[in-house]
């Protein structure tokens, strides 16, 4: 799954490993897939994430990680593959997608929902694991859209009293399972930022986060004791957590900013959604060289500083309750080759476009 980011963000050439070790490494990954397939309409049974279990006879998180894993052996490292293994994979991929949503979405309180995990009898988990993270990349991996609304919900219930590893003073989510003296763990603060349907709750998540972190914003691994009274009082305990700074950077690139980038196609696509209506973001490395884009209100601007032609797609997220009245690139109007997606509280505005080195190019929507 991470080699498969880094293809895509700087190219297989950039993939600076011993291409023999890897080849192999896939191939037996792609084996032990295969050999444990479960059968049509099952998931793989799990036992460990990390240094924790796997929740359940079938943990949600670990099977949409099983499916990211078999689709990108398939996609990109199929070259690594016998033909009927690639055949294989696309199988599993296609076949965990759909029993993943049969078999853990539940509806709770009312509520559909992706769980934690369920067991051979049909129960489901009931608690969010605070370590648990690959529910949440779930749209980073692709497996899911950025606004899906099962994880939020998900997401909504884990951080309530309704999970009983809440803990409502802290807003975090604690781990029992060996002892008490390390409490509240990191990865459930980033699952928080999933709550977010509109930008003012987004705003409130990422200040959740703020509040715990260094100066310098960085995590630490267990900021709360486990039964902590004071929210002020961050533990800063166990050293720093760059699993949750690898979480965090993914979600913010990907569901925050909205930036998705294939070196092999260049092309890349800048769609944020963020709780600011003016930001930068200079320097960004893409196909040898960098991008920049910035939003001003309802502008999106994007450079080109690479030497190559870039195929972009540029997205502008609407103000809830706003009608849209024209939509223009470089002032020349692109109403009727635009796109409009629903996304989160409202729609969004998206308008593609081949970009030359050098080039700038600014997308412009007027609403009322």
């Amino acid at each position: 799954v991470l080699a498969s980011m880094l293809v895509h963000r700087h190219g297989r050439t950039a993939f600076a490993v011993n291409q023999k070790i890897f080849a192999q490494y896939v191939r037996r990954l792609a084996a032990d897939l295969i050999a444990e397939r479960p059968e049509q309409g099952q998931l793989y049974e799990t036992l460990y994430i990390s240094d924790g279990p796997s929740r359940g006879d079938y943990h949600t998180g670990s099977n949409i990680l099983a499916w990211k894993a078999a689709t990108v052996m398939a996609e990109d490292f199929s070259d690594l593959l016998d033909a009927d293994q690639t055949r294989q994979l696309k199988q599993i991929a296609e076949e965990l997608h759909q029993s993943l949503g049969q078999k853990c979405v539940r509806s709770i309180d009312g509520k559909p929902m992706y769980v934690e995990g369920t067991n051979r009898d049909g129960s489901i988990i009931g608690v969010h694991d605070g370590e648990e993270s690959d529910l949440t990349l779930a749209s980073v991996y692709g497996f899911t859209s950025r606004d899906d609304e099962l994880i939020r919900n998900h997401a909504r219930w884990a951080h309530s009293t309704r999970d009983p590893y809440y803990a409502p003073i802290t807003g975090g989510i604690d781990f029992w399972d060996f002892d008490d003296s390390n409490g509240i763990t990191y990865p459930g603060h980033i699952h928080g930022l999933c709550r977010a349907n509109t930008r003012e709750e987004l705003k409130d998540a990422l200040l959740e986060l703020r509040r715990t972190t260094d100066l310098d914003g960085s995590f630490w691994w267990w900021p709360f004791e486990h039964a902590e009274q004071e929210p002020t009082k961050v533990k800063r305990g166990l050293g720093k957590c760059g699993w949750c700074a690898g979480e965090f950077v993914s979600f913010f690139l990907h569901d925050i900013m909205g930036v998705e980038r294939d070196q092999e196609a260049r092309s890349i696509r800048i769609a944020p959604y963020t709780p600011w209506r003016h930001f930068s973001w200079k320097g960004l490395a893409f196909c040898g060289g960098q991008v920049d884009f910035e939003q001003v209100d309802d502008t999106l601007h994007f450079t080109n500083r690479t030497d190559e032609t870039l195929h972009a797609y540029l997205q502008i997220s609407m103000q809830p309750d706003t009608m849209l009245e024209d939509v223009t690139l470089n002032g020349q109007s692109r109403r009727y080759q635009a796109s409009v997606i629903h996304l989160h509280d409202g729609s969004a505005v998206g308008v593609e476009e081949e970009v030359e080195p050098g080039q700038s190019v600014a997308l412009t929507i007027r609403t009322r």
